[in-house]
């Protein structure tokens, strides 16, 4: 073999190397290294598929107005994130409280409330109610009346309807995880679960007469369910309805799964009779 021709097939190979590596180059980096970048995207707030951050958008911190309950030392602001994901892909929620009211914040920018800064005003203790990725819904504070049973919550108790766990395992907390009612005292070191496991809030009332919180939940297997809560001390409350009352309900609702003779189980309300002798009397005398 010429010296010539060994060249020719040496340059044949590297130029045959070049274009195999070039190849790979491409479809690794070129192809594929703009969809990687973005699935990488840390901290975003909601699926990666659905809210992913322009490249070099930043979250910054809004702290907000605080809230405090007369006649105490203790103030509650709310910490917000601003920016960083488009205001369309923000978890929504139907709950319009004070909290965000309390932000000013332009619309859009707003990506909802992260936690609260608890602060004592005369002492200037400060520390955060959760301190953990999580979403503040709402905070109810006592009414100034609360002694007399005025007001949505007990004197000295706050609640708080937060989502602070991945309850769905996706990685995110957002609008998909279960919306949890807390009760705290004032100070809030803890939080005392009120709502009942594998459920989330709908919605929720104080009865000061019966001492119990009544809450409309919705169930992780379907349905929803009414259950109550005590507050002394603080446990996920139970469901309301008695069995038997829910099963005449279900025949009331399904009447073909009942048999035709089947006896129906008791009424839900007694009906009283009339007595009224007197006017018997006359309608008897009267033929």
């Amino acid at each position: 073999m010429t010296l010539r021709r060994y060249n020719e097939i040496l340059f044949a190979v590297l130029v045959t190397a070049a274009a195999v590596v070039l190849v790979v180059y491409l479809l690794r980096f070129g192809l594929h290294g703009h969809h990687e970048e973005r699935a990488s995207v840390p901290g975003a707030p909601s699926p990666p598929d659905r809210s992913l951050a322009p490249a070099g958008a930043k979250r910054s911190l809004a702290l907000c107005l605080p809230s405090f309950v007369p006649g105490t030392d203790w103030q509650y602001f709310p910490v917000a994130g601003v920016g960083g994901v488009p205001a369309a892909t923000a978890a929504s929620t139907p709950w319009t409280t004070s909290l965000t009211e309390a932000c000013h914040l332009a619309e859009g920018s707003f990506q909802g409330i992260f936690d609260v800064v608890i602060r004592n005003s005369s002492t200037n203790e400060q520390r955060l109610l959760l301190g953990h990725p999580g979403q503040i819904l709402d905070m109810t504070l006592p009414d100034p009346g609360c002694g007399s049973g005025v007001g949505p919550v007990p004197c000295n108790t706050i609640f708080w309807l937060v989502r602070d766990r991945d309850s769905n395992q996706d990685g995110v907390i957002d609008a998909r995880d279960e919306t949890i009612l807390y009760a705290s005292d004032l100070t809030a070191r803890s939080l005392s679960r009120l709502s009942p496991p594998d459920s989330s809030v709908l919605d929720w009332i104080w009865n000061a007469r019966s001492g119990e919180v009544l809450l409309q939940v919705q169930l992780a297997t379907g349905g929803t369910k009414l259950v109550n809560a005590r507050l002394q001390p603080a446990s996920p409350g139970s469901e309301v309805v008695a069995p038997r009352v829910l099963d005449q309900l279900q025949r009331t609702l399904h009447p073909e799964s009942a048999p035709a003779q089947e006896n129906q189980g008791q009424p839900l309300f007694a009906p009283t009779t009339p007595t009224n002798p007197a006017g018997s009397s006359t309608s008897s005398g009267g033929h």
